[in-house]
């Protein structure tokens, strides 16, 4: 929605208060109805959630407390696999704040940043996460924060030859009844 367009819902009476949902970091929606003084409440947040009503996903705090899980395990290379934060530029907070989080731990712990972006389509995941564990084959572990991306990465992970758990651990951020359908079954940060 344009500015009017969002603006128009409250002035036709469609609606006396508005759920904003995908949170940009800096989110123009939010700027503009806090100018019209009009009610909203986010599900997500933003980089400055000063007197706003959200409702959010630490996603930084499981993605940091994964990596010191797997840390504490003796992987010393983890990789993170991701949405990119920006895209056609705009800043989107979960992954913003999950990109965060591991940049934090992998500082608190001494590991390098071993990230990439994807798009969570099976054969773009794939194609990534094969070349992620050519260009560093001392990764032993991989954290992703959208349950959509296993199957490619379980794809890309049997096309090297390796297996989970004993070759590579993979932490993702879904319910343990997901993870339970999977072979083997993941170890999982749920929510």
């Amino acid at each position: 929605l344009n500015d009017k367009d969002l603006l128009s819902i409250f002035r036709s009476g469609q609606a006396d208060g508005i759920i904003l949902m995908e949170i940009l970091t800096h989110d123009r929606r939010v700027k503009v109805l806090r100018e019209h003084d009009l009610p909203f409440v986010l599900v997500g947040r933003c980089a400055d959630n000063t007197g706003l009503s959200y409702v959010d996903i630490d996603i930084g705090k499981g993605v940091a407390e994964a990596i010191q899980y797997l840390q504490a395990l003796g992987h010393r290379e983890i990789g993170l696999i991701t949405l990119a934060p920006i895209v056609q530029e705009k800043e989107y907070g979960y992954a913003t704040w999950a990109l965060h989080g591991y940049e934090q731990a992998c500082q608190q712990f001494g590991l390098p940043s071993l990230w990439r972006a994807v798009d969570l389509k099976n054969d773009n995941t794939e194609s990534v996460v094969f070349h992620l564990l050519a260009d560093h084959p001392g990764i032993t572990a991989i954290v992703i924060p959208q349950e959509m991306g296993v199957p490619g990465i379980l794809k890309a992970i049997r096309a090297k030859g390796l297996r989970v758990p004993e070759d590579l651990s993979i932490i993702g951020m879904f319910n343990d009844r997901m993870s339970e359908l999977l072979t083997p079954p993941l170890s999982t940060i749920s929510f």
